[in-house]
């Protein structure tokens, strides 16, 4: 029992999932090819809040769903080594994109087994690992997520990821790229790295605690014609996690900070979260979670913060499909230089002003 947990707890440090279980179309020679995904239904209503989500406006609620769509094969080369790729989109919202097929992740890399795995591609930056072990609350109760380093999906990565005896390593390097993104900061990278370092003990009690850290820096182009004029973006992250997400208790919390310099004198743009989860699954489906989710973005300008309190209660029928009801609490009025937002840069805290309800239905394959 304490290997299995420790082994799901390692195995959750490197993938978020984007679905509970996935169908095998191939299976033959070594060669297998799943296929998995996620449509989702949801009544939102933005009650209170004024939180900038551009799901509705103040007071009003509404009927809205997306999809996701994903393919990933895995092709055996030897003994020692597999050769993988996955790629995955959101397919539309039902409403304007409806007939739009947006990339998220697309990468291809080899498994050498206990010498680590090797992958490049398009995919969110090593660091955002990090900060998963908060991401337990279903429905709607991530929207306003802490600020995380790598929480936007960029191309022209090259990472490498070892795990073995509870420890995680893993590197990154991110190669010249125009039109990167980070919290809505957009400019071109000359190049970049990011290290993460993790640890998972046997089970203690309700389960294995597990410990992580990340750095991230990204070097701006220094003869780069884009207006945000980055010098340079870096930022840092910490976790620390007692349980399974799906086994009884789960406590979790994360710090992570992010902040850009700019070459054209302009203040540093610093960008903070904090975040805290407890969630508890019974064995008949039903699970309960809670939490405490804080931003805070200064820009030298304006200091911006703005926290909530997530519940959210769910039950799984079964592997693929759930229903859950979600209520977002500000715990105090967004604090707003002049009364509003005016950002320069990136993207202010969007929750926190108001509270927001919403009941929806996932079914994942």
């Amino acid at each position: 029992m304490k290997k299995t947990l420790l082994a799901a707890a390692v195995v959750s440090a490197l993938v978020a999932s984007t679905a509970v279980s996935a169908a095998t179309v191939y299976d033959k020679d070594g060669t297998t090819l799943n296929v998995n995904g996620r449509i989702e239904a949801q009544w939102y209503n933005a009650g209170s809040s004024n939180n900038y989500t551009g799901k509705t406006a103040n007071n009003d609620s509404s009927i809205y769903n997306w999809a996701r769509m994903g393919l990933e094969g895995r092709s055996k080369i030897n003994d020692y080594a597999t050769a993988f790729g996955y790629m995955e989109f959101d397919v539309g919202d039902g409403d304007q994109n409806a007939s739009q097929f947006k990339a998220r992740d697309q990468y291809i890399g080899v498994d050498f087994g206990k010498f680590g795995a090797v992958k490049t591609g398009r995919y969110k930056n090593i660091v955002s690992t990090v900060v998963t072990a908060t991401d337990v609350l279903g429905g709607d109760g991530e929207s306003g997520k802490a600020f995380v380093v790598g929480d936007s999906r960029n191309a022209g990565k090259l990472t490498y990821t070892w795990t073995g005896y509870g420890v995680l390593l893993g590197a990154e390097y991110q190669s010249a790229k125009d039109g990167y993104e980070e919290h809505g900061v957009v400019y071109n990278v000359e190049k970049g790295y990011s290290v993460i370092a993790g640890y998972t003990t046997p089970a203690v009690l309700f389960g294995p605690i597990s410990i992580k850290a990340g750095y991230s820096y990204m070097n701006g182009q220094d003869d780069a014609n884009h207006a945000e004029k980055v010098d340079n973006q870096n930022g840092y992250a910490v976790s620390l996690a007692w349980g399974v997400p799906s086994q009884g208790l789960y406590l979790a919390t994360e710090y992570s900070h992010n902040t850009t310099e700019y070459i054209d004198g302009t203040d540093d743009l610093k960008q903070t979260g904090v975040e805290f989860a407890a969630k508890y699954s019974f064995e008949n489906g039903l699970s309960l979670a809670t939490g405490y989710q804080y931003e805070s973005y200064d820009d030298g300008k304006q200091d911006v913060k703005s926290s909530q309190i997530p519940v959210v209660a769910e039950y799984n029928f079964n592997p693929n499909f759930k229903v859950y009801a979600q209520a977002n609490f500000g715990v105090s009025d967004t604090e707003k230089d002049n009364g509003e937002i005016n950002h320069e840069h990136g993207i202010n805290p969007t929750y926190g002003d108001g509270n927001t309800f919403a009941v929806g239905a996932r079914y994942t394959f």
